[in-house]
């Protein structure tokens, strides 16, 4: 999961902690904090998710992080400054089984070398300008670095 859309400020401290666990050894765990002044909001999520995935040799894990800064930069305007971090590991496959290998064994994972790597960093900064009447003008810099691996096999007839 990436953040493309995230949390509104609160102008009092909230913290959210929220842990999950469940078959297949799935774990989530998520800490959110956010808190505000007059002048500045900020807020943090993490969320971490991992386990051994529906069939056999599928393990994921996967990290985000999400920080955000708004300070106000006058009395009509103000800045946002954004930072995300993704990073997944999973052994996930596109190829499905077909039927005399799902009889054999629903379980079994017919490409176990498949994974995908992705590894995500990305920064914005938005400059709100809101002094004109019923108009708003926003400028944002943005900038991001992916990395993604993506390892797959087809699986021939059985």
């Amino acid at each position: 999961m990436i953040h493309f859309k995230t949390a509104p400020f609160t102008k009092t401290e909230q913290k959210k902690v929220y842990v999950s666990l469940g078959d297949h050894e799935k774990q989530v765990y998520q800490f959110d904090y956010s808190n505000g002044t007059e002048h500045t909001d900020y807020l943090l999520s993490v969320i971490h998710k991992k386990g051994s995935g529906p069939r056999d040799n599928m393990p994921y894990m996967i990290t985000d992080i999400l920080g955000k800064l708004q300070v106000e930069t006058g009395k009509t305007s103000n800045l946002l400054l954004k930072f995300q971090y993704h990073n997944q590991d999973a052994r996930v496959t596109y190829t499905g089984l077909n039927q005399s290998m799902y009889d054999s064994d629903p379980d079994q994972n017919a490409a176990s070398w498949d994974a995908l790597l992705v590894d995500r960093l990305a920064f914005s900064a938005t400059h709100h300008y809101f002094g004109l009447a019923d108009t708003l003008i926003s400028n944002t810099f943005y900038a991001y670095r992916t990395s993604r691996d993506w390892w797959r096999r087809d699986v021939e007839d059985g």
